[in-house]
């Protein structure tokens, strides 16, 4: 591209370095010692040499989330500037898609699968090269997690458990359930592979629940958590129905007695429950009251008709709940007798 002429050697065979490309123009002008000179042109040419295109990627483990850095490592043997293209193939894609042209991207690939990465250079000249390396995407265990209802369950409560696990990867990944239940005993139990499945403890104390989630490629993920299942003993000691209707007229607390009066003994056992025995506090009448299941109550009637002659004072009545499985379980129910049977006729009259 220039017109003027630089002279680079005097001597016989020269040798030079032509740092340019594109098209010279060399001239040699020799001379005799008796001033005669000849001269002649030849053309020389600098070709352009194509660049070579290479980069790295960092971290090597890579998840749908993760921000991927590349590192162009490309260079061009004439030291020409050189642009860039990036471009992926997704996985399962047979279509190229540019993400960037800077020389150091940083790219998020949310897709797991192999996924092809082509960077492509060129020169000013327009010679070009690529090269393509494969970038994984690796799957991400699935993350195990419930709840249940109620929270705190009493044996023989039908619990609803509620699936929270998900996957990283994708929110509409198909996930398998395996769902074992260990009771205070050590039995192991498949509860099944329902997502959202019921289930009824069988008896009181501390179960062990795991939740094992497995995703379409494998990975796994458990969670495992105790619940304390509470005894659903339940008693009461109670009015006869003609008793209540005074005690309500006149304003009493339910727990408040006369002596004289009837007590109904009432009580709820699990499905484990064989008997339920009340012992008696006062050392008049019966000592051990057996009661009767009809439906899901446990109920009898104590009277006596000493116990017109019980003093005031608070008694307890001890209710004794016997188990299939050999265990005797007991609840207290205190009451207050709170005057004679007479002294109730005549503030009734």
């Amino acid at each position: 591209g220039s017109s003027t002429w630089t002279q680079f050697s005097t001597a016989a065979n020269p040798s030079r370095v032509f740092n340019q490309q594109g098209t010279w123009q060399i001239r040699l002008t020799v001379t005799d010692p008796f001033g005669a000179s000849h001269s002649r042109t030849q053309s020389l040419t600098v070709q352009n040499r194509n660049p070579v295109a290479d980069f790295t990627f960092s971290p090597n483990t890579i998840y749908h989330d993760t921000e991927v850095t590349f590192t162009n490592r490309s260079t061009d043997p004439d030291g020409d500037k050189l642009t860039y293209r990036w471009e992926f193939q997704a996985p399962g894609s047979s279509t190229w898609t540019q993400f960037s042209t800077v020389a150091n991207p940083v790219q998020v690939f949310n897709i797991k699968g192999t996924w092809q990465i082509r960077l492509t250079v060129t020169d000013p000249f327009g010679a070009s090269h690529s090269v393509t390396r494969s970038l994984q995407v690796q799957n991400l265990a699935p993350v195990a997690g419930f709840t249940w209802t109620p929270l705190n369950p009493r044996e023989d409560d039908e619990v609803q458990f509620i699936n929270t696990s998900r996957d990283p990867d994708d929110p509409f990944e198909t996930l398998s359930f395996e769902w074992i239940a260990i009771d205070p005993n050590g039995r192991v139990i498949n509860m099944g592979s329902d997502t959202n499945p019921t289930f009824i403890f069988d008896r009181d104390g501390m179960w062990q629940v795991t939740l094992t989630v497995t995703d379409p490629d494998g990975a796994k993920d458990k969670k495992t958590v105790n619940i304390f299942v509470q005894h659903i003993f339940e008693a009461s000691v109670k009015h006869v129905p003609s008793w209540e209707e005074r005690r309500s007229r006149l304003g009493l607390l339910s727990a408040t007695f006369f002596a004289g009066e009837p007590f109904l003994l009432e009580a709820k056992g699990s499905r484990r429950t064989e008997s339920i025995t009340v012992l008696s506090p006062f050392n008049v009448g019966e000592n051990r009251i057996e009661l009767v299941k009809q439906g899901e109550i446990w109920s009898s009637v104590l009277y006596d008709p000493q116990f017109a002659g019980l003093e005031e004072g608070e008694y307890t009545f001890v209710f004794e709940f016997k188990t299939s499985d050999g265990r005797t379980h007991t609840k207290e129910v205190t009451v207050r007798i709170a005057g004679r049977l007479d002294t109730l006729i005549h503030l009734t009259k």
